[in-house]
């Protein structure tokens, strides 16, 4: 199986641009100070690339929530443009979660408006 596996030690490179890799690779391999800052990039890269899944994360859940208050405040007819804007541009989980018990327990479209503040 392994006899598949294409050899990638810099001897073998084929092409210009798989040896101008190598090159780059041997001075993050040689150079202290661009193995360094190699090294801080990785960093960097890894937690941008973690934050951006964490607010992506919370945005998600932020769409779910709003959905399922508009999906229990459906049952009352059409939804006033005023009060999907500001559902929209909520961005506080817990007055969303307080909207969404709300929009459970509420009696009417004009009630839940009035009640949300």
């Amino acid at each position: 199986m392994l006899r598949y596996l294409k050899d990638s030690r810099a001897e073998n490179a084929v092409d210009a641009a798989t040896r101008e890799l190598h090159g780059y690779v041997e001075k993050v391999k040689v150079r202290p100070e661009v193995r360094v800052a190699y090294m801080r990039l990785d960093e960097i890269i890894y937690y941008e690339r973690k934050d951006a899944a964490k607010e992506a994360a919370a945005e998600a859940t932020r769409a779910a929530q709003i959905r399922s208050i508009l999906d229990l405040l459906e049952d009352f007819g059409e939804i006033p443009s005023s009060v999907l804007e500001r559902l929209q541009a909520e961005s506080d989980s817990d007055k969303l979660r307080t909207w969404h018990k709300l929009a459970a327990r509420t009696g009417s479209m004009e009630e839940f408006a009035q009640k949300m503040g």
